[in-house]
């Protein structure tokens, strides 16, 4: 991070864990200072245009889709 200059940003920082969840487990991420940052376990999440779960299926995606379709389709 020094290096580039970047700054760390916490909230742009989300974790999906893929396959079997692990009740209870809990993942943070640390800055230079050592300082503890929680993160946030998403189940969804878009990226890269499209949207996908922690099973890697791509039902969301479709949803999506079509409901933003039908909202077009309303307009005209």
């Amino acid at each position: 991070m020094q290096t580039w200059q970047l700054r760390f940003n916490a909230d742009k920082c989300k974790v999906m864990q893929v396959g079997r969840p692990v009740e209870g487990e809990s993942y943070v991420m640390q800055d230079l200072n050592e300082i503890s940052y929680p993160l946030q376990a998403l189940k969804v999440e878009k990226g890269f245009r499209c949207w996908t779960d922690n099973k890697l299926k791509f039902s969301d995606h479709a949803e999506h889709a079509v409901s933003k379709t039908n909202q077009i389709l309303r307009l005209i």
